[in-house]
C-alpha cells in the first residue's frame, strides 16, 4: 500500500486550523479508498471548530450544511475543495463512532497518523460493510445511510452485515421524509457502480426499492446488469414500466436529465412496428440525438436478451440509421426554410407557416429524396 500522500493545499487547511488550537483530522471516503487503492476524489476534514469560526478562519469559505454554527463549509482549493464539518460529539474518537459505517470512520492526524477506533481497516480488507455499534442505531441518525449503505454495495461490491440488512426496512419511511437531493445523489451514484445490481437486489429484498420507485420491475436488477454502465441508462432500466415522470420529479432530477430518461423510456421497445428507412427517419426524428438512439437500443437488447431473443432485429435498426444518417429528419434539415415557405404561400409569419413546415418533412420522412427545393415548392403548392 502506498503512503498516504495528501496535497499540500489540504495539508494547509488541516495545519491552520491546528495552529489556531482546533483538533481538525481527514476523515470518511478519501481514506477508504486510499486503503482500497483508488483514486481519491473529495476531501472531507472533521474538526472540533464550530462553522462560524471555520468561517472567520477560511473567508472564502461557502457554508453547504444545515445551519449556521453546525453545518458543513466548503474551503475551495488548488487541489479542489475540501469539506469541513464540525464533530458530531465533542471529540474525534466520539464523532467517528457516530458515522455511518466503519470503513467511513477511519481518520488521518498530522501528528497521530491514522485513528481507527471501530475497526474500519478489517472491515476494509474483508469487504465489510459493517457500522460502528448498534447498526440500527446508526441508520436512525440518518435513513439516508440505508440508502447510502446499498450506494457503497454497487461501488465496492462488499458485503453487508446481516445487522445492518436487518436494520434496514425500518429506513424505508423515514426516508421518505429525506431531502430530495440527497436522495437523488444518492441514486446516481448507485447505478454507476459496477456492482449495481446486487445493490438493487438489497434494496428489494429490505423493502427499500418500493419506498423509492413503486412498481419496478421484479427481474430489475438482472436487467441492470445486462446494460452498458451509464448513468442514465441505468435509471431508465430501473424506472422501466414505472410511472418514471412521477419518480424524477419527485426527486428532483433536472429537467434536461428527466426528460433525457423519458425519451429512452418513450421509444421502448424500439424494435416494434418499425419499418425500415422510413422507420429509422421516424425513430431519430422523435429521439431527438444519437445518444437517445444508443440508450434505447441498449435498453430494448437488454431486455431481448434477458429473454433469450436474437439480436437481428436490433442489428438492422442500426444497420438502417445508419444508412439514412445524412437524411432529414427536423424542420431545420428542409430544403426550404421558413423564409421560404413564407414567400411560396403569400404569408407572414405565424402558425400556418409552422404547418407548411411540419407538413413538409412528414413528406421527407416518407421519402427522404423529396427534400430538394423544387420538390418541396410543388407539395406546397398542392398544400395552398
Amino acid at each position: 500500500m502506498p503512503a498516504f500522500t495528501v496535497p499540500d493545499p489540504v495539508l494547509d487547511v488541516l495545519a491552520r486550523l491546528k495552529h489556531q488550537q482546533h483538533r481538525a483530522a481527514i476523515v470518511g471516503g478519501a481514506i477508504r479508498d486510499h486503503w482500497l487503492g483508488r483514486t481519491i476524489r473529495d476531501w472531507d476534514i472533521a474538526t472540533d471548530a464550530d462553522a462560524d469560526a471555520l468561517m472567520v478562519s477560511f473567508p472564502r469559505a461557502v457554508p453547504i450544511g444545515l445551519g449556521r454554527g453546525h453545518g458543513t463549509v466548503m474551503v475551495p482549493t488548488a487541489a479542489g475543495p475540501v469539506d469541513i464539518t464540525p464533530f458530531r460529539e465533542g471529540r474525534l474518537e466520539e464523532d467517528l463512532a457516530h458515522r455511518d459505517f466503519t470503513v467511513n470512520a477511519i481518520a488521518w492526524d498530522l501528528d497521530e497518523g491514522f485513528i481507527d477506533p471501530t475497526g474500519g481497516r478489517e472491515d476494509l480488507e474483508a469487504a465489510k460493510l459493517r457500522c460502528p455499534g448498534r447498526a440500527a442505531d446508526r441508520l436512525q441518525e440518518d435513513p439516508l445511510r440505508a440508502l447510502r449503505a446499498a450506494r457503497l454495495v454497487a461501488a465496492l461490491g462488499f458485503e453487508l452485515d446481516p445487522e445492518v440488512e436487518a436494520a434496514l426496512p425500518a429506513c424505508a419511511r423515514p426516508l421518505g421524509r429525506v431531502a430530495a437531493e440527497r436522495v437523488r445523489a444518492e441514486l446516481d451514484a448507485l447505478v454507476e457502480g459496477p456492482f449495481r445490481a446486487d445493490a438493487i437486489r438489497l434494496l428489494k429484498r429490505t423493502g427499500l426499492e418500493a419506498s423509492l420507485i413503486a412498481g419496478a420491475r421484479d427481474d430489475a436488477a438482472e436487467l441492470l446488469a445486462e446494460l452498458p454502465l451509464r448513468r442514465d441508462l441505468g435509471l431508465a432500466g430501473w424506472l422501466l414500466e414505472t410511472q418514471s415522470a412521477r419518480a424524477l420529479g419527485r426527486w428532483r432530477f433536472p429537467k434536461v436529465r428527466a426528460r433525457q430518461i423519458e425519451r429512452v423510456l418513450n421509444l421502448h421497445p424500439i424494435d416494434e412496428a418499425f419499418h425500415g428507412d422510413t422507420g429509422a427517419r421516424r425513430l431519430r426524428a422523435k429521439a431527438g440525438d444519437d445518444a437517445t438512439l444508443a440508450d434505447a437500443i441498449a435498453l430494448c437488447r437488454g431486455v431481448r436478451s434477458l429473454h433469450g431473443a436474437d439480436d437481428a432485429p436490433l442489428a438492422a435498426i442500426e444497420a438502417a440509421l445508419e444508412r439514412t444518417r445524412s437524411n432529414a429528419v427536423t424542420v431545420g434539415d428542409l430544403a426550404l426554410s421558413g423564409e421560404d415557405v413564407m414567400r411560396e404561400l403569400g404569408v407572414g409569419p405565424g402558425r400556418e407557416v409552422g404547418r407548411a413546415l411540419r407538413s413538409l418533412l412528414e413528406h421527407v420522412l416518407e421519402d427522404a429524396s423529396a427534400n430538394e427545393p423544387e420538390r418541396l415548392r410543388r407539395i406546397l403548392r398542392e398544400l395552398k
